[in-house]
């Protein structure tokens, strides 16, 4: 795998990589350290073996044999190349320790040749080189790359790896000598990867019958690696101390997750020792000998290919894997790139010996001829492809909004607008505005973007006024629970969730009746005379907007989708609503009503035009913003800053949000523990399941519904008491429904240990469409963009502090800000013009 990518900083002149480590190699030749390739290597006349000065010249961007500059624009700053670093699979190396001096050689041929193979398809596919004004022009280009073979890591466990040094210099398709185009290197690693260890996969079982298989984890899992059979894996677990130690490091950061590459990258930097304090290789390979020895281990027992698979086999093993790529990468997005294509079947297919050129041809003939793909035009430099299903999917979605915009919708007359404005006195003229557009559109589908905080309910409760003056039935729906009562109580309109609905349209087919658990409601069938709100429509994905379009222009009715594209994303694939702006003439709300601080307004309005540097300096300018060393103190300094603004006392007043579950959980527990020690909770109260011990006093969140107890998923609620002998509590909900008892039972016998957890952190996604008075938000997570961003740090009316590690924030909180700055927005295959019609299948 492609263990890691670096650039190499300024000035450096290939001093790790030239000093002699006696651990790097074990020939004891000095000349057998490095050795040059690429296609610009012959026009350099360099020889195969890698010379300390011509090493140097070259990271210079010089000529290695005369010294003349090679490239223009000698800057101070300017890098000198990039380290690509090849690791094997430990299986591999773990097959090289117990091997004779002659197979390990055949080994090493192997490895080398793979990594070479894989450089050979770079220079054939990637735009390596960039020149023009701002490097515009992007083409192919030669490589000057030094290949270093390493055979242990900085534990001394054996790790075979090759650092490929690829020069900040290229040779262009006319000779002349160009900069290298790092971003195109930077992209592409993750599919290197993949591609490097199918070509080790097939030289290794060419050259000496080797089997690889797919590795997978003890639930049966794919991993991204291949392994050979018959090697123990006590024995590997005790050769991977490396692992451990960095596991070890950042073992603070398990608490909230799977720590970050970044966690990872660091520890990595943290914990490593110099290689020139390690034995000699021989002293090494005495040592590993005695490991495998004690595990019975040899090279005879490595298991050998007794037959190669059948051509058809073959064939059949690589379209299942494409189709499954093909698959997933649809789950959650509406087109991807040969890239991405290429990167996800070279995973499922590295174990079956494809060299990367082979592997890409053939992923490349199957987009050609595939009847399934809908060929797209280029996005951010490549191009794109779309599943015919998904392509018809968001047809039928245009389809549906192209009637609807042509079909007449609910009229609202200009006395009955006007008396609805005068029953609604508290909205500004902006709100007016904007409810005057909605009811006076002609179309059967109208759109209104509004910011977050703008007081969309508020201005809804007016539409649903005029249109029920003028006779007609407003509902609402909404993707959440919490996000449909804070609709129906904002707005005063019935409002179910979405889920619902789409189970009442199919169930009218089918002659049932409402979701299970529900009680049945005429509100869920519309009609001519309905209007349908559907509040949160930026988070609906393709398949279920187009599902509520359809449904509507069924029914005749009329649909007002309401929304904000700037805010969380859908989960699925596509963002319908973003598209949909751009083709419905919409009403806006652009003024934050939410917020009582004009700084946090304005805050704000730098983060959604992308301006997070301007935005995070005014924070810091302020005394919000927390940097600690680790995530875990981040999370910790969440926890101690809750509590002593109040948060122990009054918890409802007070909101912890975080990108991920376990984050949530982890500071739920803390904050848990100090309301417990404060005398906030009572220990004498409780009553546990597997996730969680709750006492009288704690905040709950509920992530099921009870429709019968009047629960939405979302739902906080106060614990009063607690019966563990009959596993029951009883809680005071926040928001009760209107005409049922705000204190309700639960019984755990009822719900597991996911419904329910406990209420005073959550997770952005859950806290989506809410309010908050004060809030606090762990920042710098693996999902942190402009939209998750924008959405955490505007759920509180009062107060919003930030908290996040060094990792994240970079000096001077730049690498936060670039975060932040950087705009995920779903998009529709349709939002890219169709070029090609879908062909035979292969």
């Amino acid at each position: 795998m492609v263990a890691s990518l670096k650039a190499l900083s300024t000035g450096y002149t290939g001093g790790y990589h030239m000093n002699p480590n006696s651990s790097d190699y074990y020939t004891g030749k000095v000349e057998d350290r490095g050795q040059w390739y690429g296609n610009g290597v012959s026009a350099l006349h360099l020889p195969t073996a890698v010379t300390k000065e011509h090493f140097e010249q070259i990271l210079l961007g010089n000529d290695p044999l005369t010294g003349e500059s090679l490239v223009s624009n000698r800057s101070k700053n300017r890098c000198p190349g990039v380290d690509v670093t090849f690791s094997v699979p430990g299986d591999v190396s773990a097959a090289w320790v117990v091997a004779s001096d002659f197979e390990k050689a055949r080994i090493e041929k192997c490895i080398k040749r793979s990594v070479q193979e894989t450089l050979d398809f770079a220079e054939k596919v990637l735009d390596l080189c960039r020149f023009g004004r701002g490097g515009a022009i992007k083409e192919k280009a030669n490589l000057v790359s030094a290949l270093f073979m390493h055979f242990c890591n900085r534990n001394g466990d054996p790790q075979l790896h090759v650092h490929a040094v690829i020069a900040n210099v290229v040779q262009d398709k006319s000779g002349k000598w160009r900069h290298l185009n790092t971003g195109e290197i930077f992209a592409w690693t993750r599919t290197l990867g993949p591609l490097f260890r199918s070509a080790l996969s097939k030289n290794l079982a060419n050259e000496m019958s080797l089997e690889t298989v797919q590795a997978k984890d003890e639930n049966g899992n794919r991993q991204s690696w291949f392994s050979l059979k018959g090697i123990p894996k006590d024995l590997l677990t005790k050769w991977s101390s490396r692992r451990r130690e960095i596991e070890e490091f950042t073992k603070t950061d398990e608490a909230l997750g799977t720590p970050s590459a970044k966690s990872r990258a660091k520890a990595n930097l943290e914990t490593r020792r110099s290689k020139s304090r390690l034995p000699h290789i021989d002293v090494l390979q005495e040592g590993w000998l005695k490991d495998a020895q004690q595990h019975d281990f040899t090279f005879q027992s490595i298991a050998k290919l007794d037959g190669t698979l059948s051509r058809s086999a073959r064939t059949q093993i690589y379209r299942s894997a494409i189709r499954d790529a093909v698959k997933e990468l649809s789950k959650d997005v509406a087109h991807f790139s040969y890239r991405e294509l290429l990167c996800a079947t070279a995973e499922r297919v590295q174990a079956n010996g494809y060299s990367p050129s082979e592997l890409a041809e053939k992923v490349k003939a199957s987009i050609a001829r595939s009847k399934t793909l809908v060929h797209l035009q280029a996005a951010n430099g490549e191009l794109r492809y779309a599943t015919k299903q998904m392509w018809q999917l968001e047809t039928r979605l245009l389809n549906a909004t192209e009637k609807l915009q042509s079909r007449n919708g609910a009229q609202v007359s200009t006395d009955t607008m006007e008396k609805a404005i005068a029953g609604k006195p508290l909205m500004d003229q902006e709100q007016v505005e904007a409810m005057k557009k909605l009811i006076s559109q002609s179309s059967s589908i109208r759109l209104m973007q509004g910011v977050a905080g703008a007081g969309k309910s508020f201005t809804l409760d007016a539409v649903r006024d005029a249109f029920e003056l003028s006779g007609y039935r407003v509902v609402g729906a909404a993707l959440s629970g919490i996000a449909k009562e804070n609709l129906a109580q904002g707005a005063k309109i019935e409002t179910r969730t979405i889920a619902s609905y789409l189970y009442q349209f199919d169930a009218e087919s089918k002659l049932s009746s409402s979701l299970p658990g529900e009680r049945k409601s005429p509100h869920a069938k519309l009609d001519k005379n309905t209007v349908l709100i559907v509040d949160e429509a930026g988070m609906l994905d393709s398949k279920t907007m187009a599902r509520v379009l359809l449904a509507v222009v069924k029914a005749k009715a009329t649909i007002i989708l309401v929304g904000d594209d700037k805010q969380l994303q859908p989960i699925g694939a596509g963002g319908p609503f973003h598209f949909l702006k751009g083709k419905i003439e919409g009403s806006n709300l652009t003024k934050n009503r939410r917020q009582t601080q004009e700084a946090d307004r304005q805050a704000l309005t730098e983060i959604r035009s992308g301006n997070a540097a301007k935005a995070m300096a005014d924070y810091v300018e302020r005394k919000l913003v927390s940097v600690l060393p680790t995530r875990i103190e981040a999370a910790m300094r969440v926890v101690h800053e809750m509590i002593a603004s109040g948060g122990a006392e009054k918890p409802k007043e007070h909101v912890v949000f975080t990108e991920t579950r376990k984050e949530a959980s982890y500071i739920n527990k803390k904050i848990q523990q100090a309301r417990l020690e404060q005398g906030f909770l009572d220990p004498a109260s409780t009553i546990q399941n597997l996730a969680a011990t709750y006492y009288r006093g704690d905040r709950v969140l509920f992530a099921k519904a009870d429709k019968l107890r009047g629960i939405e998923n979302g739902y906080k609620a106060t614990v009063i008491s607690t019966d563990a002998t009959n596993r029951t509590m009883r809680v005071e909900l926040d928001t009760p429904k209107k005409g049922l008892p705000s204190i309700v039972q639960v019984s755990f016998d009822q719900l597991s240990a996911s419904d329910i957890q406990l209420g005073y952190a959550s997770t952005t996604h859950k806290g989506q469409g809410s309010t908050a008075l004060n809030s606090y938000v762990l920042l710098g997570g693996g999902m942190t963009n402009l939209n998750m961003a924008y959405t955490q740090l505007s759920r509180a009316k009062h107060k919003t502090k930030l908290f996040l590690d060094s990792e994240s924030a970079g000096p001077g909180l730049k690498d936060i800000a670039k975060r932040i700055s950087k705009e995920q927005t779903k998009t529709l295959a349709h939002s890219l013009k169709r070029i090609q019609e879908p062909q035979l299948e292969q």
